[in-house]
């Protein structure tokens, strides 16, 4: 992933909700830094379903809409992490079933955000955050 960072066709999709994405919750009890990697777009697990109460699968047009939205162009390679690489296996199959190039990082945000800086970097959005 760091080598292609940034490089055109690679779309790195982050399962993770808004607090954990933005940097505002940077979770795993202080062990890891918050944010994101740079160049992640947003696409929450959960919104590929329904709701919590009708855990079914949107219509595959809208799970494709919600790819490109997310900045998943068709043709690129698309990378899914989250914290620890259980809720981006959910992003990972539906990428895989609408047929890109799909990567799991299994080791997600728990690897790259424990990693130094500036070797590993990451982005919050935090108020006061810092974008490295």
């Amino acid at each position: 992933i760091l080598v292609r960072l940034g490089h055109a066709g690679l779309s790195l999709v982050d399962a993770r909700p808004d607090d954990e994405f933005s940097g505002a919750d940077g979770g795993l009890g202080g062990r890891v830094n918050p944010g994101h990697i740079p160049g992640a777009k947003q696409l929450f697990w959960e919104d590929l379903v329904e709701s919590r109460e009708r855990p079914l699968f949107r219509p595959v047009g809208d799970l494709a809409g919600l790819f490109l939205a997310a900045g998943a162009d068709p043709g690129d390679t698309v990378v899914t992490y989250c914290k620890v690489g259980l809720r981006a296996s959910v992003n990972y199959m539906i990428a895989r079933m609408l047929g890109y190039d799909a990567l799991f990082f299994d080791g997600s945000w728990q690897d790259w955000g424990a990693r130094d800086f500036p070797h590993y970097p990451r982005r919050a959005d935090i108020p006061g955050g810092e974008s490295r």
